[in-house]
């Protein structure tokens, strides 16, 4: 836009000066011709030549200083309107390049209010998202702790049962008499009342249950009696409460053993 405006002074300028130039011409041109007619007619005359060259010479002089004045004003004009088209431009771009600091400042400001206000949203869904995380967390560890709290309840009271059960079933166990020999046996002494865990016809099986006991800490013995019949017993005493007892205990740790009975021997 600077530069098409600067064109047009300069071209403005150029016309300005080659009117000038025109006028000047024609000036002198004519001057010349009245020149001519001025001398020829004082020949024809016979009137003085002197005097009619010098009224001539002042005539066109005077035109000659008017034309160049009107060129010099052209030209201070052309300039004047040049140098006001240039301030008008250099005016047009300072406003221009204010507006465009303007507009940059403006759209940073903008652009970091949107990065604080996206930076605030993250930092609140954040927020959000670990209070729910905790919640969720605290809400699955008291669930956990509720659901522990009832399954120990249920095994206690299964427990419970079971001991009952065992009990009863103690209460009812009767003592059943039969000979039996010692076969093999982990106990120091054998008394006369056992606790039977186990009935055999092979004597491999029941070796494999009496090494079962022994890996849960008892020092059972093997018996056979009249009929080939192998009998597994854990414990021996002479006195059936104490075998009683230790019946009920065996019962509460090893409710595999369900089937467990008093055996005396004859």
């Amino acid at each position: 836009m600077c530069t098409k405006q600067k064109y047009a002074a300069l071209l403005a300028v150029a016309v300005v000066i080659m009117s000038t130039g025109c006028v000047a011409h024609r000036g002198s041109s004519s001057l010349d011709n009245v020149t001519k007619t001025s001398t020829s007619s004082t020949k024809k005359s016979g009137a003085p030549t002197v005097r009619a060259d010098q009224t001539v010479s002042a005539a066109a002089l005077a035109k000659r200083n008017e034309a160049r004045e009107a060129q010099q004003n052209a030209v201070s004009e052309a300039e004047a309107r040049a140098k006001a088209t240039a301030e008008e431009v250099q005016l047009k771009l300072a406003e221009a390049k204010k507006k465009a600091e303007e507009d940059a400042a403006r759209a940073k400001a903008e652009a970091e209010e949107l990065a604080k206000k996206a930076n605030e949203e993250a930092a609140r869904l954040k927020a959000e998202a670990d209070k729910r995380a905790k919640e969720e967390a605290a809400k699955a560890k008291a669930e956990a702790e509720a659901l522990a709290k009832k399954a120990s309840e249920e095994a206690a009271r299964l427990k419970a049962e079971a001991e009952k059960k065992a009990k009863e079933s103690v209460v009812k166990v009767t003592v059943r008499e039969e000979k039996a020999t010692l076969v093999e046996s982990k106990a120091a002494n054998a008394g006369q009342y056992h606790v039977i865990v186990g009935s055999f016809k092979s004597l491999d099986n029941a070796r494999k249950a009496a090494d079962t006991a022994i890996s849960q800490g008892y020092l059972p013995s093997v018996m056979e009696n009249a009929e080939g019949m192998y009998r597994v017993s854990l414990f021996t005493s002479d006195e059936e409460d104490v075998a009683r007892q230790k019946l009920v205990n065996i019962l509460e740790k090893h409710p595999e053993y369900v089937g467990i009975w008093l055996l005396k021997v004859k």
